[in-house]
């Protein structure tokens, strides 16, 4: 038993390693008509500094990380796990938004406001029958890097994205685990929600609002 565990242990560790080894992706990025799109930034790669496609729409370089995200604004984000992601032809579509509610009405909220030396932020809270949940928003250099986190992406079974012409990207996934999660800002101002149910995530999208502010202070509507 004891030999058999240890071999599950070393089984484990060696495909954890493996998940971490430096591989090379590249691709070339065109829009819907086939013309190449150059500045498509490609994220999540493991660097805040991002990679950006060349005059004719290539790019290439080394990552450790199991997906990124190639991003245009008024384009459709391409999700991108990065396994055997060599040689790729990615088409960009025009960004659509994503509906603002499902739903016949948007539910019951409250907000609580807070501030903090480095930022102010404000949570739109509802009832579930797990508890309460909240969209959390803020606005501070520090709050946003303009993009969702990237454990978030890199956890993501589904995924999608669009960035309107405001700059505003507003991100949706669902992770392993079933749960969902969105994000919907710039940098220095988001909104966003994570680690909750299907039903849950379609309220909470109710509140979401459809500001293309470019400072992304009507990221909730507060209806």
């Amino acid at each position: 038993m004891r030999c058999t565990f240890g071999l599950i242990l070393l089984a484990t560790g060696l495909l954890a390693q493996s998940a971490l080894q430096p591989r090379m992706i590249s691709g070339v990025v065109v829009d819907a008509s086939g013309k190449p799109v150059q500045g498509a930034r490609i994220d999540h790669g493991g660097s805040r500094t991002g990679h950006l496609t060349g005059v004719e729409g290539r790019f290439g370089f080394v990552t450790t990380t199991p997906a990124v995200v190639v991003r245009k604004t008024g384009y459709q984000s391409h999700f991108m796990r990065t396994e055997n992601a060599v040689g790729g032809r990615i088409v960009l579509e025009p960004a659509h938004p994503f509906a603002a509610c499902t739903l016949d009405a948007a539910p019951a909220h409250a907000v609580k406001t807070g501030q903090d030396i480095d930022y102010t932020s404000a949570a739109t809270i509802i009832e579930t029958k797990e508890g309460q949940t909240a969209i959390v928003c803020g606005n501070s250099p520090s709050w946003s890097f303009g993009i969702p986190d990237d454990s978030l992406v890199w956890q993501s079974v589904d995924y999608s994205e669009s960035i309107d012409y405001g700059g505003v990207v507003d991100a949706r996934g669902k992770t392993k685990d079933g749960k969902y999660w969105r994000y919907r800002g710039v940098f220095g101002s988001s909104c966003s929600y994570s680690k909750v149910d299907q039903m849950t995530a379609a309220a909470l999208d109710c509140l979401m609002g459809k500001s293309r502010d470019s400072g992304c202070q009507q990221c909730v509507d507060q209806r």
